[in-house]
């Protein structure tokens, strides 16, 4: 008998038209279960990998300030590393909030002690170069900050008032070939920088007024005289600056930051050599790293514990071809190399080429105070020369013309000298 149309086969499995349609309606709904499944599971490898990656244990994690399209390098040159417990999601919430704090701080900073560009909304020390004899109100930070480097100046343990002698070596130390403009060798280089310098220690050239403490309003203003020759030379208009000491201002002003907000297990240092530790830091796998020549070549001399509240400064006079900034040059007469660095005097606008290394370290300090000590001690031709510098704290350096670590008893003490073949402690 025949099949009526609605009972013929559509497949050589033998369905009939109903038969294939419920089929094909389960086949969509397994295939939907699949996908879902899937998707599931593939949501889970991936939640597991991400959760795998962003785990977080107990540690020192260095922070990564938040991008600031006003300053896009204002971090570039610190570094901040503060000790994290908890649970890995509390971790990584706690490392969040941190980084804000740390790169508000930062940021903020940075700006007021900028002396070359203004912000808007920012008086700093830009705002006061471009504005002698006005009176200006300061936000206290930068106040405070300014009172200091004054104080400094006055007792002519450095000079503030050094923008022009600070542009004029920068010129030179960031060409392409800064040996061919070391004033060494390069007499009108020798003429400027020198001229530069004179400037600089012309204090009666300068005034800093405190006008009103309470209201942070001071005036600034520099002499017709200065002006002329300023104008004359070409010199920078910047004539405030904190030059080397900026970095050790920044990291005192952003530490008081950080412990105010609870953030004291921890350290900030910048590329300049300047370190300060928190009052609750663990020195337990951190040191203080210091440096030294050993056939010519840099290495790393010694390191000191990274004791709570400490501070460090070690500054390296020494230098690798090619390196910005650090370079060589032969001597006036064409003979002895000389050592040639950043590090140079704003008090006498000379290079100090007698000293290879030099660490300042003090326990309990700011970063201010081993800056300071650190800038007086590369100056040092020898080891009678370093005695008593910064009162209390802890000095060493590795001269030039020897291998040994000048050290106090109490800094011998903390030392821990890496390569006793070639470096030993000399009191």
């Amino acid at each position: 008998m025949r099949k009526s149309k609605a009972e013929e086969t559509l497949n050589p499995g033998g369905l009939t038209a109903p038969q294939e349609a419920q089929k094909e309606k389960r086949k969509t709904i397994i295939t939907i279960v699949l996908l879902v499944l899937l998707a599931v599971g593939g949501v889970y490898g991936m939640f597991a990998m991400l959760t795998k990656a962003a785990h977080r244990d107990p540690g020192y994690y260095k922070l990564e300030a938040p991008k600031s399209e006003a300053a896009p390098v204002y971090a570039a040159a610190y570094a901040f590393e503060h000790y994290f417990e908890g649970e890995s999601l509390a971790i990584k919430y706690a490392i969040d909030a941190c980084s804000k704090v740390y790169g508000d701080a930062l940021l903020h900073i940075y700006q007021l002690t900028d002396a070359k560009n203004q912000y808007e909304g920012c008086k700093n020390i830009a705002y006061l170069n471009a504005n002698p004899g006005s009176e200006v109100e300061l936000e206290k930070e930068l106040f405070d900050i300014l009172a200091s480097a004054n104080e400094l100046t006055s007792s002519g343990e450095y000079n503030m008032f050094a923008g022009a002698l600070i542009a004029s070596w920068n010129d030179i130390i960031y060409t392409d070939d800064p040996a061919e403009f070391d004033p060494l060798v390069n007499e009108t280089q020798n003429r400027r920088i020198s001229l530069a310098a004179e400037c600089a220690q012309n204090k009666a050239d300068f005034t800093f007024e405190i006008v009103d403490p309470e209201r942070h309003i001071v005036r600034f203003d520099v002499s017709e005289g200065y002006k002329a020759i300023a104008e004359a030379n070409d010199f920078s208009e910047t004539v405030i600056d904190l030059g080397q000491l900026r970095d050790a201002f920044v990291i005192d002003s952003v530490c008081a930051v950080m412990e105010e907000a609870g953030y004291d297990n921890g350290f900030m240092s910048s590329a300049s050599g300047v370190t300060k530790a928190l009052s609750g830091m663990s020195s337990e796998g951190h040191e203080y790293a210091c440096g030294g020549l050993v056939n010519g070549a840099a290495v790393q001399a010694y390191s000191l514990p990274m004791l709570e509240g400490s501070a460090c400064c070690a500054l390296r006079v020494f230098g690798t071809e090619g390196e910005i900034g650090y370079y060589t040059a032969d001597g006036p007469s064409g003979g002895s190399i000389a050592y040639r660095h950043p590090n140079y005097s704003v008090l006498s606008g000379q290079m100090n080429d007698a000293v290879i290394s030099a660490c300042a370290y003090k326990q309990k300090s700011s970063a201010l105070e081993v800056a300071v000590a650190a800038l007086r001690l590369i100056g040092c031709n020898n080891a009678d020369e370093a005695d008593g510098i910064g009162g209390e704290a802890l000095l060493s350096y590795v001269a030039k013309d020897s291998t040994r670590i000048h050290a106090s008893p109490r800094l011998a003490e903390l030392l821990k000298v890496l390569d006793t073949a070639n470096f030993t402690v000399e009191y």
